[in-house]
Order: C-alpha cells, then sequence, then structure tokens
C-alpha cells in the first residue's frame, strides 16, 4: 500500500504542497478531475478495510485495544468512502500514505519476533515507533489537519461564496477522532520500550 501509494503520487504537485489539494475545484464537493490510477488505489485500500473489519471481529484474537483497532476501521473506511464521495481524493492519498509508513516496522517487528529473533524484533519495533511519532503525531496534525481547517476556507469557501458544512465539518471531526486514536495508541507503544528498554519486546499479533 504504501509503495502504490507514492508511486500514484510522487510526481503530482500537491505531494509536498498542501495548498496543491484544493487548486482546481471551485465547489464542494470537489470538482476537479481524479485520474484513474487514483481511484485504482482507492479501490485497493477500500477493498483491504472492508475485508479487515469482519476479519478483526471474527477471526483475529480480541486483544485489550481491540475496541480502539475496531473504531480506527471504521473510522478510517467511512473516510475513504465519504472522501471519494465528496472528491477529497487528494488529502485522502496523502493520508493513507502518513499513516501506512510505520506500518511497514511494525510487520516487520512482528515476523522478527515469529522467528525468535528478539534482537531484530526491539530494533524494528524502535524504528516503528520513530516514524509512528514523526508520521502519525508530528506530520500528520500539523502538515494535514492544520491545513485542512484552514486552506478549504481560505482557497474555496471564501472566494467561491461557498458553505463548507457539512462535508468539512464531518471530515474535520473524523480527522480529530483519528488524531484521538493515534494519542492514545502512541502511549501504548512508548510504554512497551521505556520501562523495560534492554528486555524483550512484546509486539502484540
Amino acid at each position: 500500500f504504501t509503495v502504490s501509494a507514492f508511486m500514484v503520487v510522487r510526481r503530482e504537485p500537491y505531494f509536498l504542497d498542501p495548498k496543491e489539494y484544493w487548486t482546481g475545484t471551485n465547489a464542494f464537493p470537489m470538482n476537479y478531475y481524479v485520474p484513474l490510477k487514483l481511484v485504482a488505489f482507492y479501490c485497493l485500500e477500500i477493498g483491504f478495510y472492508i475485508q479487515a473489519i469482519p476479519y478483526l471481529c471474527f477471526v483475529e484474537t480480541r486483544r485489550k485495544d481491540w475496541a480502539e483497532t475496531f473504531a480506527h476501521h471504521i473510522v478510517t473506511l467511512g473516510l475513504l468512502y465519504y472522501s471519494f464521495y465528496c472528491n477529497f481524493t487528494r488529502p485522502g492519498l496523502i493520508v493513507t500514505l502518513i499513516h501506512d509508513v510505520s506500518d511497514i516496522f511494525l510487520e516487520a517487528a512482528k515476523l522478527a519476533r515469529y522467528a525468535e529473533d528478539q534482537n531484530w524484533a526491539f530494533y524494528l519495533f524502535v524504528a516503528f515507533t520513530i516514524t509512528w511519532i514523526i508520521t502519525r503525531v508530528c506530520i500528520y496534525p500539523y502538515l494535514f489537519i492544520h491545513r485542512f481547517l484552514v486552506d478549504p476556507i481560505t482557497m474555496v469557501a471564501q472566494p467561491y461564496g461557498i458553505d463548507p458544512p457539512p462535508h468539512y465539518s464531518f471530515f474535520g471531526t473524523l480527522f480529530i477522532l483519528l488524531y484521538c486514536l493515534h494519542l492514545y495508541w502512541t502511549y501504548l507503544i512508548v510504554m512497551v520500550i521505556v520501562p523495560t528498554p534492554s528486555s524483550t519486546v512484546l509486539v502484540t499479533g
């Protein structure tokens, strides 16, 4: 998913400039053109979460953060569907890319633990923690939530006399809810490392 998102967005102007999310539109929902590669990525991502929810409910072992994980999947699927409906596909792609990067190290840490290589499990879990904090705790709110709360108003709503709710309010609420879940999980992740940094890391899964 990370590679797919990067391949879709790597040459797009909005990859490094959040203001470009809104370039070319004068309405809510967004009325700019969506290329086929972006549609294909949305289909791929939505398909994953459609199967992830029943898998979490009926197959996967229920852990301490089951309810939070279930809420995360529901919020994410809702964001994906609604962002496609409203054509908020550019910011939707970037949010997905930001969130998927740290998962690479988490899954690698799980594999190392299954292989009973505790040293690599620890190092990979530390790498996961670092990338998680950088992408989900720092980049996500500063470059995305902040820009989302400001730019659609100043660049679309005010210049074209548009009343942004309900789409703007709905997205803002879900983005902030998702960030609250990130902070909760960050606390749990850090607690795995901080008390006994030299001990065996228990990567859930």
